[in-house]
Formats: structure tokens, C-alpha cells, sequence
């Protein structure tokens, strides 16, 4: 079973900085020229790739039109980078969900997860993925995770969505959001570890963002 000690080796040693939806997938696709990728993405949430410069021909799906389906044959191994903006939420079965992605891919292709840990109920959402469930599902799918990362924390991120999403607090999205920014504040005073820092705001996020790659 994951656990909290293994998920350590998974984070960054060096920056602790949170990561937002559009920051992770330009990291995603730096240096990808001539790709083809996917995103499918939450019914509720917009897509991230489409606001991204560069070569990469992307195929946009939302989470209900494509969860759940049968990969067509024609699009097996066909994707270079794929983007799961909060689509595993809307999966009765996330298991077969990644299974299925992971049929679509080259060799060699760059996979990023955005998923909801601690956020309000809405329609069609099955569940909260936590980043220990992350684990789990990326191993038993296939897949070796590379690196998380935190994202808005999810105090910041249920007042948001409780107050109809106020434009003066977008900014906790992208920057460090008022928990983040207390938790790092405070384990700096400690002595901690960027580790630690950073193993501390997955545990309390709101989102985060996971690398992955094919298993070998």
C-alpha cells in the first residue's frame, strides 16, 4: 500500500512553490515540437491546452463524452503528451479510465494529471483523488510517477467556490494560496526540508499535479 514516506521521494527537494493548472502543462509540453496530445478535461472546467502556444496538435475531449468509452482503435498509440484536467473525478471506474489512456500513448509519452484531493461536491463528480489514491491507481494502471506537486490549497479553494469563484482571489490559483503560504512560512521557521514543505501542502491541497511516464 503507498504511504506518506514513499510519496516523499516523489516531490521536489529543490522548489516548493505551488504549480498551477496552466504552469503544469507549460512544463508539460516545454521542448515538444511536432507532438500530438490529448486532454480531456472536467465538464465544469475549462480546457487548459488550448490556451498553450507551440506545435503540438491537440485532441480536446471533455471528461463525458470520453470517459468511460472504448478507445477507438485508430487512436491507439497515437499520443505523445496527455492531459487529465480533472477528468478521473468523472469516472466511475478511474482504474479502467487510466487503462484505457495509457493504450493511446507512444512510446516514451508524457502524461500530467490535474485532480481535485479536498474541493466542494458538484454534479457528475464521482470522487476526490487524493495523492496516496494517485499512487496506487498510476501503479496498478501502469504507470511510474515522476513528480507532484501542490496546488491551490483546499481551504482557499472551497471559500472560492462557495463565494461564485471572486475574480480577486484567481490569483490563488497560480500564486501561493493563504494555507501555502502558511504552511512553508512555518516549516521554514522549523528547519524543514523543501521536502517536507512540499510533502506537507499535498496533504492539505486543494488541487495537484502529478508526472507520470509508462511503466517499463
Amino acid at each position: 500500500m503507498s504511504s506518506w514516506s514513499q510519496l516523499s521521494t516523489l516531490v521536489s527537494n529543490k522548489e516548493c512553490n505551488q504549480l498551477g493548472p496552466l504552469g503544469a502543462v507549460r512544463k508539460l509540453t516545454a521542448g515538444s515540437r511536432g507532438a500530438k496530445g490529448l486532454e480531456v478535461h472536467n465538464d465544469k472546467v475549462t480546457p487548459a491546452a488550448p490556451s498553450q502556444k507551440g506545435s503540438v496538435e491537440w485532441n480536446v475531449v471533455s471528461a463525458s463524452n470520453w470517459v468511460g468509452s472504448p478507445p477507438k482503435k485508430s487512436t491507439r498509440g497515437s499520443y505523445d503528451l496527455v492531459i487529465l484536467n480533472q477528468a478521473l473525478e468523472q469516472a466511475v471506474d478511474p482504474l479502467r479510465f487510466l487503462q484505457e489512456v495509457r493504450s493511446q500513448l507512444v512510446v516514451g509519452a508524457q502524461i500530467l494529471i490535474i485532480a481535485a484531493h479536498l474541493r466542494p461536491a458538484a454534479n457528475g463528480v464521482f470522487w476526490s483523488i487524493s495523492p496516496l489514491g494517485m499512487m496506487e491507481l498510476a501503479r496498478r494502471a501502469g504507470f511510474r510517477i515522476v513528480e507532484m506537486r501542490a496546488g491551490i490549497d483546499a481551504l482557499a479553494l472551497i471559500d472560492r467556490t462557495y463565494e461564485g469563484n471572486p475574480r480577486e482571489t484567481s490569483r490563488y490559483i497560480s500564486e501561493e494560496s493563504p494555507l501555502n503560504q502558511k504552511i512553508e512560512k512555518q516549516l521554514r521557521a522549523e528547519g524543514k526540508q523543501v521536502r517536507s514543505i512540499n510533502v506537507r501542502k499535498l496533504q492539505f491541497a486543494g488541487l495537484f499535479m502529478t508526472y507520470l511516464e509508462v511503466a517499463d
